[in-house]
């Protein structure tokens, strides 16, 4: 406790320091431990970082000695009141924000990191795999009401086969205005191929928010004309559109590579302690450490339940990962099923030779998942020993005391 109030001792002497640097020491401080926790190689393996709780008192305990051994010089004491006047507060500001973050990293570590509970549905796209965002761009930079041209494929990656699809809208156009598009697929400047621009209504676009009265276009892109390209190119969907005899262009980048992996089907759910176990079979053309990432939704009301992760290696063509739902996860949602598993990404984890990740599609977009009462699993919290150390570290230094 010393070392800690040394520590805050020394950031109120530094005569720079304001509330907004604390706010920042407390955004750092927890995205460190919420980056402990998340970056586990394995469920088994979560936890297993060296704790912070031995790091930062000594970080802090050195400080001090540099401090002190420099005071004479650097630090006095009018200087020291001078802080202490402008901002009487400080340590007492300083401590709640770091209780603050210490309540937020307790809510996160009541879950395994590959079994987190999804708030609800606008919390969803963070959970979303191979997402493309859109492009904007306004006709006239000088003009803050012009009207604004996007451009957004319906993912960012794609795999040989699979057809690319974009849709562009104009948002703010006059009525009446006169409008045609035209796309182009492109790769290091040479054009692989075109497409016309067919009018769609905006209802019609999946995951869309664009305004009902904004034209709205689709450009599609056989997948015939890329299958020549090599694994893993960098293409570019470019749309051109012509407004009252003038052309305007926007682009945005796609990948296009190749499946190593696919997920061929999903076996029956049981229940094994406190989780609920969700095998998911995959056939791989290149065995090692696949890493697999799904969304549990329920089957009934298709409200997002759970975010699912797991690592397994496949030492042959053929293997199964096993996807875990902790009981305390299930529990906070109020759902015991039958569920719905969607959204799935698999993925080839980098090895040598290339270091390069390698990724794997799905036969079908969902799968069903039986569920089971609560009462079959075994009722017990969970508990990550080594972040609960994290945690009374943060507590120690948000306390008041």
């Amino acid at each position: 406790m010393n070392s800690i109030t040394s520590f805050l001792r020394v950031l109120r002497k530094h005569k720079g320091y304001s509330i907004v640097a604390g706010l920042v020491l407390c955004a750092g401080l927890l995205g460190m431990f919420l980056h402990q926790g998340a970056s586990a190689p394995s469920p088994d393996s979560i936890g297993q970082i060296p704790s912070a709780a031995t790091d930062k008192p000594r970080l802090a305990a050195t400080t001090e000695k540099q401090t002190s051994a420099s005071s004479d010089n650097d630090v006095t004491p009018e200087k020291d009141s001078t802080v202490e006047a402008e901002n009487p507060y400080f340590e007492r500001e300083v401590k709640a924000r770091l209780a603050q973050v210490a309540d937020l990293y307790a809510e996160q570590i009541r879950y395994p990191t590959f079994s987190m509970p999804i708030p609800g549905r606008d919390a969803l796209p963070k959970y979303l795999p191979n997402q493309s965002f859109a492009a904007t761009m306004p006709l006239d930079f000088k003009d803050k009401n012009s009207p604004t041209i996007s451009l957004k494929t319906d993912k960012r990656q794609y795999f040989k086969g699979e057809e690319i699809t974009a849709i562009v809208s104009v948002d703010g156009l006059k009525e009446g205005t006169w409008l045609k598009v035209t796309g182009r697929l492109v790769e290091n400047g040479n054009t692989l191929q075109q497409a016309a621009g067919s009018q769609v209504e905006s209802s019609s676009v999946e995951g869309s928010q664009i305004n009902a009265s904004t034209p709205t276009y689709q450009l599609q892109f056989a997948p015939g004309q890329n299958a020549t390209q090599p694994s893993g190119t960098e293409l570019r969907a470019v749309a051109s559109l012509e407004l009252d005899g003038r052309t305007y262009e926007i682009g945005t980048p796609i990948t296009y590579v190749e499946s190593v992996a696919n997920i061929t089907h999903v076996d029956v759910s049981q229940v094994n302690g406190e989780y609920l176990e969700i095998p998911v079979h995959i056939d791989t053309s290149n065995p090692g450490y696949h890493e697999l990432g799904a969304n549990l939704y329920s089957a009934d009301t298709d409200q997002p339940l759970i975010h699912l992760t797991a690592q397994q290696e496949i030492r042959s063509s053929r293997g199964i990962i096993p996807l875990r739902a902790h009981i305390s996860a299930l529990k906070q949602q109020g759902n015991s099923g039958p569920y719905i598993l969607k959204d799935l990404m698999l993925a080839r984890m980098p090895s040598p030779p290339t270091y390069t990740t390698e990724y794997g599609h799905t036969s079908q977009e969902s799968y069903a998942v039986t569920g089971h009462d609560f009462d079959e699993y075994d009722d017990v919290p969970y508990v990550d020993e080594e972040a609960q150390k994290r945690l009374e570290f943060l507590r120690q230094l948000g306390s008041v005391q």
